[in-house]
């Protein structure tokens, strides 16, 4: 029996909403200078909308027509294998450092931060070029998919990834959760000194988790699934021999196939997920984001008012918003 696979139009429309509301705290936590967090709120959008333009180009179609935007689509896929797992190696790299000194300097983890979580799926996308069967793959519904040639290098340069950063990311975690254990005292004194920011700090702690718990075992059920199909690295030319061929697979191919199915729907759905997570723990149960989106709906609201000193007060006080009580500000110089 082939596998059950959703409307297209439910994944472009899941994707679209996804794409916005992964994005809607980006403001107030670049202003707290949460990098982390705002990467993985970048690459979660930009991975959602990538989803949603080629569901939309590509519904009922497999037509070549779009050369130089597959080219870019596909690789994309690449990075976000990587990119939303590193992310949350830097979320967790920083919780850990927070039971460990109440003084860090922002300015180098910040960089440190940019390395991990834009450097590492900039890097990979590099070495994806090395075990790049062909320059694309077209698949009815779905759109452009990135071509890695099966063979052991592309395991080391590719498949073995996002599994080392999830588990790089919970060694954090577990180091973090140990400190916590075994001096509680004295980390609740540098964690939860404040009040106010203590659900941040859980949230954090369960967005970087769900993650982690995620990541580990479906990146070893795709380690296990390419190491059926390895084939021999023979040369250089061989692997890109025929490198501008694209190959057109239509949905009732894919519909049918459990292995093809799963893989497409895991990374669609997948990524979607950690939108919609994102957002419910910091769009919706944050405090402060509810008090933002207080503050620019009465922003909006005195925007289109006459102009009477009420509202003109309104305006003043909306624009000078400060950054939520809930929302970090990482100490240090």
């Amino acid at each position: 029996m082939p596998p059950y696979v959703p409307p297209n139009s439910a994944l472009s429309a899941s994707a679209f909403i996804g794409s916005v509301v992964s994005m809607a705290p980006f403001y107030w936590h670049v202003r707290a200078g949460n990098v982390g967090t705002c990467l993985f709120m970048f690459w979660t959008s930009l991975s959602c909308l990538n989803l949603f333009i080629n569901s939309r180009i590509w519904d009922g179609n497999t037509r070549d027509v779009a050369h130089v935007w597959c080219d870019i689509s596909s690789r994309v896929l690449v990075a976000q294998n990587v990119a939303i797992p590193a992310s949350i190696l830097c979320i967790t790299r920083r919780l850990y450092k927070l039971t460990v000194t109440t003084v860090i300097n922002k300015r180098r983890e910040a960089y440190i931060d940019l390395g991990i979580g834009l450097g590492i799926p900039i890097l990979e996308v590099l070495l994806y070029c090395i075990v790049q069967g062909h320059r694309y793959n077209l698949f009815e519904d779905v759109g452009c998919w990135p071509v890695v040639y099966d063979t052991l290098p592309a395991f080391g340069l590719v498949f073995a990834w996002p599994l080392v950063i999830a588990v790089i990311s919970a060694t954090y975690g577990l180091c973090g959760f140990y400190r916590f254990v075994r001096h509680g005292r004295e980390v609740r004194a540098l964690v939860f000194a404040d009040k106010a920011k203590r659900g941040r700090y859980i949230r954090l702690i369960l967005i970087a988790g769900c993650d982690i718990l995620g990541t580990i075992p479906l990146s070893i059920y795709d380690l296990y699934s390419d190491s059926l199909f390895v084939s021999p690295w023979i040369s250089w030319e061989y692997v890109h021999s025929g490198f501008s061929e694209v190959n057109e697979v239509p949905a009732s191919l894919w519909h049918t196939s459990p292995d093809m199915a799963f893989g497409i729907q895991m990374t669609q759905w997948v990524t979607v997920a950690c939108a919609f997570v994102f957002f419910t723990l910091f769009g919706i149960f944050s405090q402060g984001a509810i008090d933002q989106y207080q503050h620019f709906y009465e922003l909006a609201q005195a925007r289109f008012a006459s102009s009477t000193p009420s509202a003109q007060y309104v305006l003043a006080s909306s624009t000078s918003s400060s950054i939520p009580d809930d929302v970090i500000s990482f100490p240090g110089p």
